[in-house]
């Protein structure tokens, strides 16, 4: 997720349900960035979907 090239830019990409958390560590979430940047054209659109909940918050707030 934070290393890697594709073949055309595009004009979209996302990251939903939350999977940005999974990088664990600064060096990871830039590098994932600064992929993701450099296979959007210019002006493409980047979607990160993201739950802003405290560990240790209650499983009601949680996704399933």
């Amino acid at each position: 997720m934070s290393n890697f090239r594709i073949g055309q830019p595009a004009d979209a990409a996302y990251c939903v349900v939350n999977t940005f958390r999974h990088l664990l560590t600064e060096q990871a979430a830039r590098g994932h960035l600064k992929c993701i940047a450099r296979s959007l054209r210019p002006g493409g659109t980047y979607v990160l979907g993201l739950h802003l909940l405290p560990l240790g918050g209650d499983k009601e707030d949680s996704d399933c």
